[in-house]
């Protein structure tokens, strides 16, 4: 798979740094990719679709929100969240 977005991943990298290691693995496996569908995804990763060409992938602590396009072997990162913030805001709601 080709990944656009790097900068995304990069800069939530930058701030959140005790994922990097765990993002810089999924970030290489990424690249090593070629899956055809999403069905190929959930045998390799923990994730949901969350739309018709969008996937979340769990990574640890984190999800990586992408749109994934599975012809053009094209992955495009969209947003990066950590969980614990994720649940954090959940229960001051």
């Amino acid at each position: 798979m080709h990944i656009i977005g790097l900068k995304v991943l990069f800069d939530y990298c930058r701030m959140n740094t005790n994922g990097k290691d765990a993002l810089a693995a999924w970030q290489a496996e990424v690249l090593m990719a070629s899956w055809q569908n999403f069905s190929e995804v959930k045998r390799h990763y923990i994730s949901k679709s969350i739309g018709r060409d969008q996937v979340e992938f769990n990574v640890g602590m984190h999800q990586v929100i992408t749109r994934v396009d599975y012809q053009r072997q094209t992955l495009m990162i969209l947003n990066v969240n950590s969980k614990l913030n994720r649940s954090t805001r959940n229960k001051e709601l």
